[in-house]
């Protein structure tokens, strides 16, 4: 991970354990809508991705957590 992708300065030694993130879905309940939270592709692929499927449901406030293996800056 580097600064760009991170968005803040790295700093040396530091390394990821976990992304936090959060949104809130404001639709119809009879609209569909999927949303996919994901860290930008590199050539391994992606890091993380997460994938909600908020067809037919009422929207709400989100705050997830996902624990990472271990990534060295």
């Amino acid at each position: 991970m580097t600064t760009p992708i991170l968005g803040i300065t790295t700093n040396e030694g530091m390394d990821i354990s976990g992304v936090i993130y959060n949104y809130r879905v404001v639709k119809n309940v009879d609209d569909d809508f999927v949303v996919t939270v994901q860290n930008k592709d590199n050539a391994n692929g992606y890091v993380f991705q997460d994938t909600e499927d908020w067809s037919g449901k009422h929207g709400m406030k989100i705050q997830k957590a996902i624990g990472l293996p271990y990534t060295p800056i």
